[in-house]
């Protein structure tokens, strides 16, 4: 990026600097992907160079700094980027009945096409609060092979991605029986009576084990799907994102993200908090432009998705809450079957220059 860039909105409109000083401005210069001045339009154009190329703005669009989104998760986004979206933001007045006829239309297509299984993610009973009526709840096995289907195997992600459902051919896809364990770190919900699995799957450790019998992109495809996943990112203004956690680095896979970052068609900054129980501390400078590893992330309760944050008091008895099966009697106690949270952290203390990120949603979780 050689030659300089003029953005003018001297003929419309609006540039915005996000300072206090000076909010707007008519005009600004980029050259080798920097701001190099800003102001009055014939003031910036009064010292652009002989192949400077000059952009107005319309008088409907807006130049502003990208944003910085501080907490996500798009590694884990990354495998299931092509499951279909039931997302609040699918509709401008979502439903339940919205969401119920997407995952029927999209089982319909599936079916067509043979396909073994199919993906769903975004279940959201918060924004959408149909999903706590009696129709939609509780989501399990039986709604699922009801509603959707049960020939081919579903598996449906809340929005949290704290928890998952499967119907029936799902939880025969993934070898989940009454003898099933729980995953390190996660919980498969089973029938009370029958010991049965109800379809429930809770926590990340849970939705991995999951996962890997549905999605397995291989090493080449791998890239492809970060790429597109950060040019989501990218499409929705973004040009800084940050992973908290959920990649267990090691120096294989430290290499294969520098080697992808460096590619000039990359869409974003990638900032990296590593998984601290990887125990690999990478580097404390940026590896390129486009990477670098503010530090790592432990985990010291569950979530208040599944009803596992750690709290001195029980949940109240709400529709939500209800919908979402919680436990009303007991005060919940997190569900971490790792108790070195506090090794970790001590063993990450002489690394004073990286920073450490603490999952912790409940009042006694620290």
């Amino acid at each position: 990026m050689g030659n300089e860039l003029i953005i003018s909105a001297a003929k419309g409109g609006t540039i915005l600097t996000m300072t206090d000083e000076f909010p707007t401005v008519e005009a600004l210069a980029v050259k080798g992907g920097k701001i190099v001045r800003m102001g009055r339009a014939e003031d910036v154009l009064a010292q652009k160079g002989y192949s400077a190329e000059v952009y107005e703005l319309a008088g409907t669009e807006t130049l502003m700094p990208g944003l910085i989104e501080p907490h996500t998760h798009p590694s884990l986004i990354t495998g299931f980027d092509d499951f279909t979206d039931l997302s609040a933001f699918q509709e401008a007045k979502p439903s339940g009945d919205c969401v119920k006829k997407i995952i029927q239309d999209a089982v319909c297509k599936a079916s067509r096409k043979s396909l073994e299984w199919i993906g769903f993610s975004g279940w959201d009973p918060v924004l959408v609060p149909d999903l706590t009526k009696t129709e939609f709840c509780p989501l399990n096995a039986e709604w699922i092979d009801k509603n959707a289907t049960s020939e081919i195997s579903v598996v449906i992600l809340q929005q949290s991605l704290h928890c998952c459902w499967l119907n029936t051919k799902g939880l025969e896809k993934c070898g989940i029986t009454k003898d099933t364990k729980n995953p390190p770190g996660g919980k498969i919900i089973k029938d009370p009576h029958t010991h049965e699995p109800t379809g429930q799957v809770e926590e990340p450790a849970g939705i991995s084990f999951v996962l890997k019998h549905f999605v397995q992109p291989s090493i080449f495809e791998l890239p492809k799907k970060i790429q597109r996943t950060m040019s989501k990112y990218a499409a929705c203004g973004f040009t800084t994102v940050t992973d908290m956690g959920t990649l267990p680095l090691k120096w294989y896979s430290y290499l294969a993200l520098s080697a992808l970052t460096l590619s000039s068609n990359f869409p974003v900054r990638w900032g990296v908090y590593c998984n601290a129980k990887s125990g690999f501390v990478p580097p404390n400078f940026p590896v390129n432009e486009k990477l670098w590893f503010p530090g790592m992330k432990v985990w010291s309760d569950g979530s208040p998705y599944t009803g596992t944050m750690c709290c001195s008091e029980p949940y109240l008895k709400t529709n939500l809450t209800h919908a979402l099966e919680f436990d009303f009697k007991n005060s919940p106690c997190g569900r971490l079957d790792d108790p070195c949270t506090d090794d970790i952290i001590r063993a990450l203390a002489p690394h004073k220059d990286r920073l450490i990120a603490i999952h912790s949603h409940g009042d006694t979780a620290v």
